[in-house]
């Protein structure tokens, strides 16, 4: 480490808990499986398929 400051890698160094939140390990699937998606699309996705994609069509959104 130089200059005190602490690396990804110096942080993980010795972690090997393995994911065990079934929740978080879902919203990290999701967002994998929409990074494919959006990654093979020759445009950009629409609000609706995005929507879509994340099991959400249908919902009411809130306004900002």
């Amino acid at each position: 480490m130089s200059g005190g400051r602490r690396t990804v890698l110096d942080v993980m160094k010795g972690y090997t808990r393995e994911l065990t939140d079934t929740a978080l390990r879902d919203e990290i699937e999701l967002v994998a499986e929409l990074v494919v998606v959006a990654s093979a699309s020759h445009s950009r996705l629409s609000e609706s398929e995005i929507d879509e994609l994340l099991g959400l069509a249908g919902r009411h959104r809130l306004s900002a």
